[in-house]
C-alpha cells in the first residue's frame, strides 16, 4: 500500500550523455552530394548504400542510384567527398546488402574471398591501383552489414576476417543494421561475436517491436534485450526520417525527444539515433528538430536540453480553448434540457460508485452496518446524506465546532440514534480536490490501528466534501486533523526507514518468505525517486516502466521527499 502513495505522475528530465546521429546516403538522386550531406554538421556517421551484389562467385556491384556510374569508374570522384567528410571527423562506411540485392555467402572460404575484395577495393589494401577501386584511392573507415534477404550464413566469418585486418594505425570499424525483433535472423550469430563497434537497430517496418503509443512495453522489451545482449560497441535507435521513409515505425521528433530518448539513453551502451535516409531527412529536417535534444560531437557544452513543454504550448492552447468551449456548450445543453433528472441520476450513481470504491456496500440513512475486519469489529464506510450532517451538527453551529486545521474545521455531531461523531468539513479554499478527498476516504476505510480514528463514512454535496468518523472524547483535535496528511506520513515513514537501513520493515511480514529483498528494495527505491523534493531528479512514468523491466539500469541517489515529517520516533529507531 505504501508504494501506491510513492508512485506518482512526474515531469521529464534531460540527457547529458554523448550521443550521435548516423545517416544512410546513396539511394536517391535528390538527396544532394556526399560533401553537402557532411557539411550540414548534423551527422557523425555516414553510411554509403549499397554494395548489393557479391558472394558465391558473383561479380560485386555497387548501386548508388544516379549519383555515379560504377561500370565506367564514374564513382571514383566520390573519393574527394569522402575525404571532405573524414576531415570533419565523420566516419564513412560502405554498407553491404540492403533490402533489394543479390548476395549471399556460400561458405567460410567464400566469406574470406568477399573480405579480400572489400579490403583491397574499399579499405587499406590495393591503394596503389586506384583505377580498380570503385570509390577511388580513399580508404573508408569501415563496413556496414545490412543483411536482410540472405539465404546463407557465414557472416560471422566475414566479420572476423575484416576485423583481423585492423592495425595500430588503421582500425577497421564494423557496424550492423539488424531488425528490432531479437535476435536477428540474419546477423544474430555475427553479432554474438562482440566485434561490432556500432549497431543501429531498425525499429521500423517491424510492428511487433517498433514504438507506438499502444506498444510501449514491446518496444522497451526489445530495446532492453538488444542493449543487454551487446556487451561491446554502441547501440543506436534506427528510425525513418519521415513518414514516407518506411511503411511503419515513424515517430514525431517531439515524441522522440520528450518521451523516448529520456528512457533509452539510460542504457550504458546507448549511442544515439540512426536515420533512414538523407533524402527523407533533407525533406523533413528531422535531424534538425532532434539535434537540440542530443549531445553530439558537433554540439557545444551544455547540450542535451529540450523545450518539450514549450514546443507544444500552442497545441495545448488550442486544445484547451477548444475543450473549454465544447465543455461549456455541453454543460449548457445539459443544464437546460436535463438538469433536474440528470443531476438526480448522476448523484445516485456517483455516490454508489464512490461508496463501492472505498469499501462500503450499502447506503443507509443514519446507521452503519457492523462488519468484521481482521479480527476486530468496525463500522463499514458508508454514504451520509447532507441533510443528516446538517441535523447532527445543528447546521454547523459554532457551539459544535471542535477546532480548525489547514484542511478545514472539525465539528462534533450527534446522529438520530444518539451516536456521537466527528465531522471534518473540507475547506473550500483548500487545494485538496475531489481526488485527494476520495484518496483519503479510501485509505481511512482500509486502515485499522489503535492510534487512528475509525472512518464511519463520508458525504459530498455540490462543493461540500465531508469525512465522518467516530468521536472519542479523550482524543485531541490532532487526531481528527490527521486524515488530510496521511499520505505525507507514509512518505516520511518510508524515507526514514530507508535512511536507517530498515526499509524492509515496510513489507508485510507475511510476504517475507515469498519475496526477494534486493528486488523489494529496488521497488522502494523507485517509489522514493518518484516523490523526492527535487523535480529535476524525478523520473517519468516511462522511466519507471524501464526501471521495473530492466534491473541493470542504475538508479539515481535518493533525496528527501517533497512532503516530510518525522514520524519514526526515537524508540522505534533504536
Amino acid at each position: 500500500m505504501l508504494l501506491t502513495f510513492l508512485i506518482l505522475p512526474v515531469i521529464e528530465k534531460s540527457n547529458a550523455e554523448s550521443e550521435d546521429i548516423a545517416i544512410y546516403w546513396g539511394q536517391n538522386d535528390d538527396e544532394g552530394s556526399l560533401t553537402e550531406t557532411c557539411a550540414t554538421g548534423k551527422y557523425s556517421y555516414v553510411i554509403i548504400a549499397f554494395l548489393n551484389k557479391f558472394g558465391n562467385g558473383k561479380t560485386p556491384e555497387i548501386n548508388l542510384a544516379s549519383h555515379c556510374d560504377p561500370a565506367s569508374n564514374g564513382c571514383t570522384t566520390l573519393s574527394t567527398d569522402i575525404r571532405n567528410c573524414q576531415l570533419q571527423g565523420i566516419k564513412v562506411f560502405l554498407s553491404i546488402g540492403g533490402a533489394d540485392g543479390d548476395y549471399n555467402l556460400a561458405s567460410s572460404d567464400d566469406a574470406k574471398n568477399v573480405s579480400d575484395y572489400l579490403w583491397n577495393n574499399f579499405l587499406g589494401g590495393g591503394t596503389g591501383s586506384s583505377s580498380s577501386r570503385p570509390l577511388g584511392d580513399v580508404i573508408l573507415d569501415g563496413i556496414d552489414f545490412d543483411i536482410e534477404n540472405s539465404t546463407g550464413q557465414h557472416w560471422e566469418v566475414l566479420a572476423h576476417d575484416l576485423k583481423s585486418r585492423s592495425t595500430s594505425t588503421q582500425v577497421v570499424y564494423l557496424s550492423a543494421a539488424p531488425q528490432c525483433p531479437f535476435p536477428d535472423g540474419e546477423l544474430g550469430i555475427a553479432l554474438d561475436t562482440g566485434i561490432f563497434d556500432y549497431v543501429w537497430i531498425q525499429f521500423y517496418n517491424n510492428p511487433d517491436c517498433e514504438y507506438t503509443q499502444s506498444n510501449v512495453n514491446n518496444f522497451l522489451n526489445s530495446w532492453n534485450q538488444w542493449t543487454t545482449s551487446l556487451k561491446v560497441g554502441k547501440v543506436f535507435l534506427g528510425l525513418p526520417a519521415s513518414p514516407a521513409a518506411a511503411s511503419t515505425g515513424y515517430v514525431t521528433a517531439d515524441l522522440l525527444a520528450c518521451d523516448i530518448l529520456p528512457v533509452i539513453n539510460k542504457s550504458p551502451n546507448y549511442g544515439g539515433v540512426m536515420l533512414w535516409t538523407t533524402y527523407y531527412d533533407k525533406q523533413s529536417e528531422y535531424s534538425t528538430h532532434i539535434k537540440s535534444s542530443l549531445c553530439t560531437h558537433q554540439n557545444p557544452p551544455g547540450c542535451g536540453g529540450n523545450d518539450c513543454h514549450k514546443v507544444k504550448w500552442w497545441i495545448w492552447l488550442i486544445t484547451g480553448v477548444g475543450a473549454a468551449l465544447a465543455m461549456s456548450l455541453i454543460f449548457y445543453m445539459g443544464c437546460t434540457l436535463w438538469r433536474k433528472d440528470k443531476a438526480e441520476v448522476d448523484g445516485n450513481l456517483n455516490q454508489n460508485k464512490s461508496l463501492h470504491e472505498i469499501g462500503g456496500s450499502a447506503v443507509l440513512p443514519d446507521k452503519a452496518r457492523n462488519i468484521e475486519i481482521e479480527g476486530r469489529t468496525g463500522n463499514e464506510a458508508k454514504m451520509f446524506s447532507f441533510e443528516s450532517i446538517i441535523a447532527a451538527t445543528n447546521n454547523f453551529s459554532s457551539t459544535n465546532k471542535l477546532g480548525e486545521g489547514d484542511f478545514g474545521p472539525v465539528y462534533k455531531g450527534t446522529l438520530k440514534d444518539g451516536q456521537e461523531i466527528a465531522i471534518r468539513l473540507l475547506s473550500k479554499t483548500s487545494r485538496e480536490g475531489l481526488i485527494e478527498f476520495m484518496n483519503a476516504a479510501k485509505l481511512m476505510a482500509k486502515l485499522q490501528h489503535s492510534n487512528l480514528i475509525r472512518l464511519l463514512g463520508f458525504c459530498f454535496q455540490k462543493d461540500e466534501r465531508i469525512l465522518v468518523y467516530e468521536y472519542i472524547s479523550k482524543r485531541s483535535l490532532d487526531f481528527y486533523l490527521f486524515v488530510g496528511a496521511c499520505h505525507q506520513m507514509m512518505q516520511s515513514m518510508a524515507w526514514q526507514l530507508w535512511n536507517s537501513g530498515r526499509a524492509l520493515e515496510l513489507i508485510d511480514s507475511a510476504l517475507n518468505e515469498s519475496c526477494t529483498p534486493n528486488e523489494v528494495l529496488r521497488y522502494i527505491h523507485i517509489g522514493l525517486l518518484c516523490v523526492q523534493g527535487h523535480a529535476a531528479g524525478i523520473p517519468t512514468m516511462l522511466d519507471v516502466v524501464s526501471f521495473l523491466s530492466n534491473d541493470t539500469i542504475e538508479l539515481a541517489q535518493l533525496k528527501q521527499p517533497a512532503f516530510f515529517t518525522n514520524v519514526v520516533g526515537e524508540d522505534s529507531a533504536s
